[in-house]
């Protein structure tokens, strides 16, 4: 399969697909952006560093390094690694959070590159249903709007949010995007939700092919990820660093994923903007849209 046409933009307006998108870095809320190490970070590298090290003694030296949040995350890394149930029960508080969090930063650039949103939706990786919000924004213009979410802990929360804005909700999808594929077919969907998933999937290439394939020609996806920093900055050692622990604590999300590569793997024309927060860890964003150009043959979908 042939490659992504890809545009890193800048700041200044494009047009994507006979629509007009601004998205620039200060629309980006909150604190500004800085390069350093930072408490937060040096805590968190602490934590791993007491999980991984190999004698008691050296544990020992690292959690008192890194305080109390260094020992707790070490504490938490051994739970989590050990127990599914205590796993799922900590995501399923973990990942609204850490998700409402994001979502208060990057708002305005969500509202700018969803408001084309249309048709026959599909929200990749629900969560909670926090993207059900935007959605519902659009009115009319959303015709339906269906959620693909593995965790069951968060299928009473989408349900009750769709029932709430009243929204044309066509119900959970519980499985993997490999089985939707397998069970409903392909072209499915007019606009497709991708927001901080990638972080996670076990196969990042499968997944995006997943996607190609459930978009309709003309389509587009919206996508918004958090990535490695760029090499040689102590914000990628930082992210290296802690990966292995932070992947276990947060449920399997990645810190140190290069996602865009994997968007770039299928024939889409896709428009990305690299984006900063001040969030530790997890400050670079790329955000964008892809679209899938018409005429793009996929095979049909079962109705």
């Amino acid at each position: 399969m042939a490659a992504a046409n890809l545009r890193m933009l800048g700041e200044e307006p494009v047009e994507i697909d006979g629509k007009r998108y601004t998205v620039r870095q200060d629309m980006v809320r909150g604190p500004k952006p800085k390069e350093g190490l930072g408490f937060f970070n040096a805590a968190v590298l602490g934590g791993a560093l007491a999980t991984l090290a190999v004698s008691r003694r050296a544990r020992l030296a690292a959690a008192t390094t890194a305080g109390g949040l260094g020992a707790s995350l070490a504490l938490l890394y051994v739970v989590m690694k050990n127990s599914k149930e205590a796993s799922d029960a900590v995501v399923s508080r973990l990942i609204p959070a850490a998700c409402e969090g994001m979502d208060k930063a990057m708002r305005n650039i969500k509202k700018e590159l969803l408001k084309d949103m249309k048709g026959d939706v599909l929200d990749f990786g629900s969560g909670d249903g926090q993207y059900l919000e935007y959605v519902a924004k659009q009115g009319p213009a959303v015709t339906s709007v269906t959620s693909l979410e593995p965790l069951a802990k968060f299928h009473p929360k989408i349900e009750a949010r769709a029932e709430r804005l009243q929204l044309p909700f066509k119900g959970v999808y519980p499985k993997f995007s490999s089985d939707m594929v397998r069970e409903r077919g392909t072209e499915l969907y007019d606009f497709i939700i991708l927001g901080n998933v990638l972080c996670e999937v076990p196969d990042q290439k499968a997944a995006v092919g997943d996607l190609f394939q459930m978009l309709r020609p003309g389509g587009k996806l919206y996508f918004i990820e958090h990535v490695a920093h760029e090499p040689g900055t102590i914000s990628n050692v930082v992210q290296r660093w802690i990966d292995p622990v932070w992947s276990v604590i947060s449920g399997g999300c990645h810190c140190d994923r290069e996602s865009l590569k994997a968007l770039r793997s299928v024939p889409w024309d896709l428009f990305a903007w690299d984006m900063y927060t001040a969030t530790p860890i997890l400050g670079r964003i790329q955000v964008g849209i892809a679209v899938k150009p018409s005429g793009t043959q996929s095979g049909n979908a079962k109705l």
